[in-house]
């Protein structure tokens, strides 16, 4: 996915793969990044039964207690969390502003592990998509 714009305030990412979006180095430096410099951000993650990735989980969920204003992270359930997702979704601005205008972005799943296509989606499905993951959210908070 191309590197957005610097106009965004608050991150939301929706995967079942925490190691793809903030335990590689890569991704952990860019986050790291942002969070020094005011950006929040709040990972959606399946629950994992893989040990490695349950490590993964817990590794995010100790840097979110360190920085708890400015990283959050909740585990859902298998059932729960393909309900509501079917594929890796990033939100910028959930709660946009005229500086910072929502937008989401979700990954095309076509199944290529080698590619990876990601589509930004219209402003109403954005909304929707906001909401959903606030409630799913809220459910646990």
């Amino acid at each position: 996915m191309q590197e957005a714009k610097p106009d965004y305030n608050a991150v939301w990412i929706v995967t079942p793969d925490v190691f793809k979006y903030f335990i590689n180095e890569g991704a952990r430096e860019r986050v790291e990044m942002k969070i020094q410099s005011g950006v929040t951000y709040r990972y959606f993650v399946r629950s994992p039964v893989d040990s490695d990735k349950v490590t993964d989980l817990e590794n995010l969920k100790k840097r979110a207690a360190e920085v708890p204003k400015r990283l959050a992270v909740q585990s859902f359930g298998e059932e729960e969390f393909n309900t509501q997702s079917a594929t890796d979704y990033i939100i910028m601005n959930p709660s946009p502003n005229r500086e910072h205008p929502m937008r989401v972005f979700l990954k095309l799943p076509v199944g290529q592990a080698d590619e990876e296509y990601w589509i930004k989606v219209e402003d109403e499905a954005a909304q929707h998509f906001v909401g959903r993951f606030s409630k799913m959210w809220d459910r646990r908070s």
